[in-house]
């Protein structure tokens, strides 16, 4: 009988211990849960001051690619203008260029006879210098044909350049809302950890350690006749039914928002990595990563997974055990 009592105060004591364990892990990860929100609304911030910065320079950049597709617009316009009366000059030029060789030819030929010379020679300056004028006109349009098409070909790159930069903005930007997005979400599963585990705390863990304290004092004050046995009884039952249930519900918590398993991106405090994993809490409440921390501060102990799934094993034992006061 008195080894009975013994395993019993034993299995008792470890289970207070651990249940003590579990709800200093579960203050810790309520606190980091804390830190890593303030983290991610400096970060947020930060990001969305970003994003309003890229939204500008993106309608910016739109007002001034509208600008230069219209002047693009007009160019070509004014492209295909030049290229048609060049079409029609060049025609012109071709005809008068004839007749001025008809008008040099009929020249040369009377230039002997004094009384149509005058004549001949005058129609052939005239030709010549109306030669001479559709030239020039001709000179100056494929140059300012030349003009357009170098315009156009600065235009055309300046629209690309906008054009890039805007698509390279948009990827950037996007980038951001992603972050912004996929932060909110693991802020808002984080937060749903924290809901789990003071409700764990509350419900599941209070209950089993009050219920393990007052199992243990009674077992220590045999004698004495305060309490009932009706209320013992009613503790008992409370007590094996907290432990089935503190077992199962221990067991999703840790499927679930499990420290050692979590993993979110943030900036060390101490060395300044970006980092995906779970981070430490320092005694300032900043994060840090797990070589950081263990430069700063010894490791707490920490009960082992092998001995945490023991005892889970024994939460659902003692639900069954006869306990006698």
């Amino acid at each position: 009988m008195n080894s009975n009592n013994s395993t019993r105060k034993q299995w008792l004591r470890c289970i207070i211990d651990q249940v003590q364990s579990r709800r200093r892990s579960i203050q810790l990860y309520l606190l980091t849960v804390q830190v890593i929100e303030r983290h991610y609304q400096q970060q947020y911030q930060q990001r969305q001051a970003c994003i309003d910065q890229l939204s500008d320079r993106e309608i910016e950049l739109e007002k001034d690619l509208e600008r230069l597709r219209s002047h693009q617009m007009d160019l070509k316009k004014q492209q295909q203008d030049i290229e048609q009366s060049l079409l029609l000059l060049r025609q012109e030029v071709e005809k008068h260029r004839e007749k001025k060789t008809r008008c040099e030819q009929h020249y040369a030929r009377l230039s002997f006879v004094p009384i149509l010379r005058d004549q001949s020679k005058k129609k052939y300056l005239k030709a010549r210098s109306r030669d001479w004028q559709l030239e020039q006109q001709l000179s100056e349009m494929r140059h300012a044909l030349d003009l357009c098409r170098d315009h156009l070909r600065i235009i055309s790159k300046q629209a690309a350049a906008g054009q890039s930069e805007r698509e390279a903005i948009c990827t950037e930007k996007q980038g951001s809302l992603d972050k912004v997005k996929g932060a909110s979400e693991t802020l808002d599963y984080l937060k749903q950890g924290s809901e789990f585990w003071s409700g764990f705390d509350v419900y599941q863990a209070q209950v089993v350690l009050e219920a393990a304290q007052y199992i243990l004092k009674n077992n220590r004050h045999k004698a004495s006749k305060k309490l009932t046995v009706d209320v013992d009884q009613v503790w008992i039952k409370t007590f094996k039914l907290a432990c089935l249930e503190y077992g199962d519900r221990e067991l999703y918590g840790d499927k679930h928002w499990n420290a050692s398993t979590l993993k979110i991106q943030f900036d060390c405090s101490i060395c300044q990595m970006s980092l995906v994993c779970w981070p430490r809490l320092t005694p300032m409440d900043e994060l840090v990563c797990e070589t950081c921390f263990k430069s700063i501060q010894k490791e707490p102990t920490i009960v082992s997974v092998s001995n945490h799934n023991m005892l889970r094993k024994l939460f659902h034992s003692l639900s069954l055990f006869k306990i006698n006061i």
